[in-house]
């Protein structure tokens, strides 16, 4: 019964899974694609800002050096103008001469793509710091002068939004799985009822109904449900009904039979004894009555069985039985000596109905005499904890047509295996069998014989 319930939580899996996804990919691509605007942005501003400050520097140094009477100390007085800006340290060189506003940025950390002048910008590191270094020649002087921004502080802030971003898409997904879950079982709870009315009308619950609760899919699918439900509701009622009808027939013409059957097979005794006083045609004719009327009090017996069966008023008394002696009695009375063969374990004790095995035995090994071929094998072993009896013949095997309807009563399939029989020997097989907690079941393909095999309880 939980195979129903097992795909609506595989769906509400699914479904939370999907959710989830989603939410995560729109967040981290929203997250990736802010870093990256912000990213872009600080770089341009930072640019922007190195640019106009090289600027301003390489003027500011072309004012003050021009015409340079003292150079050291014009360019004394000149690193100390940058050096009240605070924001970069500077390199100035002039001719063979270097001057530095810090021993912490020097000539060597110029990257050479400046100092030929291919680029006024490049990114370094300098002493485990980003810095950026451009520069070019001072205006109207043969000196150039270098300057090392710091972009440390720029970093370290995408740094920390870069976390804030993460931790942001954790709490995003965290919160879509909440709401996924949340979402996917209030969209599929249609679906969990619908699942357990299936059920519900699975185990006989025929009056179960889901409540139409709106014009959706789910509500076309409640009233699907109902629909169906009234419809198997009303043909298990037909079908009740026509079983009810076919019972009380049974019941009814077997019992009707019963007093005419047995004055006809006191007439056919009686025929019977006289035989040896009759000739010629009147001997034919009185032979083919004694053995319809025997034919037709096995029916009526069967009937009789059939209608107890159905009445559920067949009962059931246990015993320990030795079934190779009870097989070996079904053989002794039928006269079946010749035509069945015992094979197994010669000593296997069961607790159950000795007279419904009996019954048991002698249809399944008389539908092998009857209509198979002898000689009928019979096994008995244990298997898994039960006791298995097989019985097979060595007729051509029963058609796939014929042997999904072998059970049914009155069934007769190949017309060459019908001469005899009512029809009803393998279903009072099977019924006596589930009334003492067995089972009967068939396996057989065309030109090989039928394998029957009784499964029964040890205990």
């Amino acid at each position: 019964m939980s195979d129903l319930r097992t795909p609506t939580r595989s769906l509400r899996r699914r479904l939370i899974v999907l959710f989830v996804l989603t939410a995560g990919l729109a967040a981290g691509l929203l997250a990736i694609s802010s870093y990256l605007l912000v990213a872009r942005a600080r770089d341009l501003a930072v640019t922007d800002r190195v640019t106009s400050q090289t600027r301003f520097n390489l003027a500011l140094g072309g004012d003050l050096l021009t015409g340079a009477r003292n150079r050291a100390t014009d360019l004394e007085r000149l690193l100390s103008l940058y050096d009240r800006r605070g924001t970069f340290e500077t390199v100035v060189v002039w001719g063979e001469d270097t001057w530095t506003s810090s021993e912490a940025f020097g000539f060597d950390d110029v990257p050479p793509d400046v100092r030929r002048a291919h680029s006024d910008m490049g990114k370094v590191e300098i002493n485990g710091r980003s810095s950026i270094v451009s520069g070019g020649a001072i205006p109207d002087t043969n000196a150039s002068a270098y300057y090392s921004f710091s972009v440390q502080g720029v970093e370290a802030q995408l740094h920390t939004l870069r976390n804030v971003l993460i931790g942001s898409w954790v709490i995003v997904m965290f919160a879509a799985s909440l709401v996924g879950r949340h979402a996917a079982r209030r969209t599929l709870a249609p679906v969990a009822r619908t699942s357990e009315a299936a059920r519900a009308l699975a185990e006989g619950l025929l009056d179960t109904r889901l409540k139409v609760e709106s014009a959706d899919e789910f509500g076309k699918l409640a009233v699907a449900f109902n629909e169906m439900a009234d419809a198997l509701q009303a043909k298990l009622s037909e079908l009740s009904d026509a079983h009810e009808r076919e019972r009380r027939f049974t019941s009814d013409v077997s019992h009707e039979l019963r007093t005419p059957v047995a004055s006809l097979i006191s007439a056919a005794s009686m025929l019977n004894d006289r035989l040896d006083q009759m000739s010629g045609e009147t001997r034919h004719v009185a032979e083919i009555l004694i053995l319809a009327a025997r034919n037709l009090r096995v029916l009526v017996d069967e009937l009789m069985e059939i209608a107890r069966l159905d009445s559920r008023k067949a009962g059931v008394v246990r015993d320990p039985v030795d079934l190779p002696e009870i097989i070996d009695d079904v053989v002794q009375t039928h006269g079946w000596d010749d035509k069945v063969h015992l094979n197994g374990d010669p000593s296997l004790t069961i607790s159950t109905d000795r007279r419904r095995l009996e019954r048991v035995l002698a249809n399944l090994i008389d539908n092998g005499i009857t209509h198979g071929r002898p000689p009928v094998s019979v096994f008995v072993r244990r298997q898994d904890g039960k006791v298995e009896i097989e019985v097979n013949d060595a007729g051509d095997g029963i058609s796939p047509n014929d042997l999904a309807h072998i059970f049914d009563r009155f069934y007769k399939g190949d017309r060459s295996r019908s001469a005899s029989g009512s029809g009803l020997g393998l279903a009072i097989a099977r019924d006596n069998a589930r009334l003492i907690g067995g089972t009967v079941t068939v396996e057989s393909e065309v030109g090989v014989g039928p394998r029957f095999i009784v499964t029964l309880p040890v205990a």
